[in-house]
């Protein structure tokens, strides 16, 4: 907290000495607005952060071409504070926005594009369309297969995702199927003990409640807790909602 606070403080300060020696449209202004709404963003400052970046944006489409990658950047930035403000008619716009510069500029099966079409499926997922979701978030998936690799962290990233999507549509077998793979990814790629490990092994203990395997859900949910306990720490939310799910289904001792 209080590195971000300086952070804000740092932004301001260079903000108002940019505005008043190069004027409020050059480019380094963008980027100093862009730092500021990061670390506003940071500090749960949304609506600040909301404005910097629509700011940004503005001086980067004034700026530059329509192809250039940092106009897909601050639509980018913009679209997910929009997405966490729970604007999501904006934010799908600035999405597509930022899908349509990364597509002119790189091609459809740039790493980049993938990245518009997670942040488009979590926007449909947001709305509840979960067919949307599902179809924004394979068109992800199969970029990232072709472009950054099948065994990439990114694509268990994709996985993880899909995984969750297809259980809320009560697609289990493909849920299962996406969630193991992007377990197994990220054990050969992070580590047996990384926090992302804990992450899917939280969605797969979860599943297997869910389908009556009471045994296997609480060995896969005791494993995701004490990872977390190891890497985050016992205080943490996440540590706390793991080891919460895992303790329901421990077995009770009688008296």
């Amino acid at each position: 907290q209080g590195k971000l606070t300086d952070a804000v403080a740092a932004a301001r300060t260079s903000l108002e000495i940019l505005e008043r020696t190069v004027g409020p449209k050059f480019p380094e202004v963008a980027a100093t607005l862009t730092y500021l709404a990061l670390a506003q963003r940071g500090l749960g400052r949304l609506g600040e952060a909301k404005g910097a970046l629509e700011r940004a944006l503005e001086i980067r489409r004034s700026t530059l071409r329509g192809d250039h990658p940092l106009l897909a950047t601050a639509q980018g930035n913009l679209g997910g504070v929009l997405l966490a403000l729970g604007e999501l008619d904006g934010a799908a716009k600035a999405f597509e926005g930022q899908r349509r510069v990364v597509t002119d500029r790189f091609g459809a099966e740039h790493a980049f594009v993938a990245s518009a079409e997670y942040s488009l499926a979590e926007v449909a997922l947001r709305r509840g369309d979960h067919v949307a979701a599902i179809e924004h978030g394979q068109r992800a998936l199969g970029i990232f297969e072709k472009s950054v690799g099948d065994d990439h962290p990114e694509v268990a990233r994709v996985s993880q995702r899909l995984a969750l999507i297809y259980a809320k549509s009560a697609r289990y077998a493909e849920a299962f199927t996406a969630v193991r793979r992007a377990l197994a990814i990220r054990e050969a790629r992070l580590g047996a003990t990384h926090v992302d490990v804990a992450e899917s092994l939280f969605l797969l203990g979860t599943l297997l409640e869910g389908a009556g395997d009471k045994k296997n859900a609480m060995k896969t949910l005791m494993r995701a807790a004490q990872i977390a306990l190891a890497t985050l720490g016992e205080g943490h939310p996440l540590t706390e909602r793991y080891v919460r799910r895992a303790a329901r289904l421990a077995p009770t001792k009688q008296p």
